[in-house]
Formats: structure tokens, sequence, C-alpha cells
């Protein structure tokens, strides 16, 4: 069975591929270990940053919404529930009433939302602008009316992925991205912060990772449902 590999063995694994880790060492030199530790934690929060991520994908949390307010801190309404790592963006959301009847709402840029609202206008909100600050605050609009206090937004959030700076941290990530985590690594710390390895190499390292990504991205990062596929009827 495949391992869930520590932050650690991962980057052993790519300071062995450039040299700076020989096979019959009893360990890698703390200082080298340590310099890729800090270039896998942000080639990680890199690729959340950029993929949505399944692993890192919250299930829904609740906001309650209340009558005539339009902003809400997600930190202070979530409390205890607010993701350990952060917000890195909303994935979806759904508002829902008190029969737990519930509909699809958009989430809308910055440009969307203040170009759409009428900031005096209330009902039933149909869409939700979230900022991109440290401290994220949700907007709604419509606004719902002061004695409208029965509607929650139900949000899924992408967080962004844990600290694996540490030597003793797990990666995070599933299992199919220990490969591609080992390439990326090599090639970035092979180009200077660990050891400078020819141009080759480091080209070789990368395409390898690339193509890793394209694949996990393309099938290992994607839910699998049992609908079945929808195809062009033949001859039609």
């Amino acid at each position: 069975m495949v391992q869930i590999h520590s932050a650690k063995f991962i980057c052993e694994r790519a300071l062995r591929m450039i040299g700076a880790y020989a096979i019959n060492d009893s360990a890698a030199q703390s200082h080298e270990l340590e310099e890729a530790l800090y270039w896998l934690d942000m080639i990680v929060s890199t690729l959340a940053g950029v993929e949505e991520c399944t692993w890192l994908i919250t299930d829904e949390l609740t906001i309650p919404l209340a009558g005539s307010i339009s902003e809400y801190n997600i930190k202070t309404v979530l409390g205890s529930n607010y993701p350990t790592d952060g917000i890195e963006y909303a994935v979806g959301a759904v508002i829902e009433n008190q029969n737990g009847h519930r509909q699809p709402i958009e989430i809308v840029s910055k440009k969307d939302y203040e170009k759409t609202c009428k900031l005096n206008q209330t009902g039933c909100p149909t869409i939700v602008y979230i900022d991109r600050t440290l401290d994220p605050v949700l907007r709604v609009w419509p606004v719902l009316g002061v004695d409208q206090n029965t509607y929650s937004l139900k949000v899924s959030f992408q967080q962004h992925s844990p600290d694996i700076s540490s030597a003793k941290s797990a990666t995070g990530f599933r299992k199919a991205w220990n490969e591609w985590a080992v390439y990326k690594l090599a090639a970035r710390i092979g180009n200077g912060p660990v050891r400078r390895v020819s141009t080759n190499e480091i080209s070789l390292n990368l395409r390898i990772a690339e193509d890793l990504e394209e694949d996990l991205v393309n099938y290992e990062n994607v839910e699998k449902t049992t609908k079945p596929p929808i195809v062009q009827s033949y001859g039609l």
C-alpha cells in the first residue's frame, strides 16, 4: 500500500535527485533539508492557489443571515468552524430557508457586485461577493428585510494548503501526488536554493512534474461518479 509520506520524506527524495543527499548518507544536511521544506511549502501553496484541490475543499459551512445586514466577517460568523488553514476562495454556495429548501446562489466578482447592487434594495439574496483579504468579508445582495431572519448560506471553501515547512509535517495532499512533489521540488531546489544542477536536468525534472500534474489535475483531482457519460449520438 502506498504511504502518505511526510514533508521530510518528499524533501529527502528531491535532495537525492540533485545530489545533495547520497543514498549511503545517514541523513540529509539539516540546513539543506530546511531550505527544501520551505520550497515544498511554497510549491503546494501555489498549487492550492491555481487549482481546485479536492482534498482542500471543506464541507458546507453555515453562515446565518440576519435582516438588514449586508456584510458578514467570515471568521467572526464561523468562529471555531473557520478552516484552520484559512480560506483560499469559495467553491460554491446555496441559500436555505427555515424549511430546508435550498437554491444555488451566484458568487460574483467585486466588479459585478458593485455594478449590480442598489444597496438599499431588500429581498432574498441572489448573489454574494467574498473579498480576497486575509480577514475575508462576505457581502450579500439584495439584503434581507428587517423581519427576514430565516435564511442561511451554506458555503464550501477551498482552504489554503497546510503549513508543511516543518520536517514532521504531513503534506496534506493525496498519495498520488507524491511523485509530482518530488520532481517539482527537485527542479526548484536544483536551480540554486540548494544546488545548481545542469539546465538539462532542471528542464527534465520540470517537464516530468508538469506531465504528472496535468494527468493528476485531469483525473485524480476530479470527483468520480456513477453517472453515465453523455456522448453524441452516432450518425446524427
